[in-house]
């Protein structure tokens, strides 16, 4: 009785793992929602460090705050489109999927631009988050 018990449950969790292992690509809102989540990100970090450089100026010399927009603006970043190419599962067993993707992406109130980019993209929670994120060069 009790190996019939294992088996069941042995069978049990390996349909359980090998179902939940699959999960289904990103969608190209989730593909944005990534990329807007890192910009974000990087943009705070950013901001933190031009902080930290401005606390080294003599306060005679610093500029007052919130006046140095062309900083602010460039670090805006507002994405127009997203057209997800292929999405491949990410390869030697590393989590996620690797997507090419088309993103129209406008900086500072500028026209937009489209750039082919890279990713690998993984589950995190609820949300998809975007690693190794690359522009890819255009015509060879």
């Amino acid at each position: 009785m009790r190996a019939d018990r294992r088996a069941v449950l042995g069978a049990a969790l390996a349909l359980a793992v090998t179902g939940c292992s699959h999960e289904p690509e990103p969608d190209e809102a989730a593909i944005r929602e990534a990329i807007e989540r890192l910009h974000q990100e990087w943009s705070a970090e950013v901001r933190k460090a031009q902080k930290i450089q401005q606390a080294q100026i003599p306060e005679l010399f610093r500029s007052p705050p919130g006046v140095n927009l062309a900083f602010e603006a460039s670090l805006e970043l507002r994405i127009t489109s997203v057209r997800k190419i292929r999405c491949d599962p990410a390869p030697n067993g590393e989590l996620g999927y690797v997507c090419v993707a088309v993103v129209g992406a406008s900086v500072a109130g500028q026209a937009p631009v489209l750039q082919n980019i890279q990713g690998r993209f993984v589950r995190g929670g609820t949300k998809w988050l975007v690693h190794d994120l690359v522009v890819l060069k255009t015509g060879g």
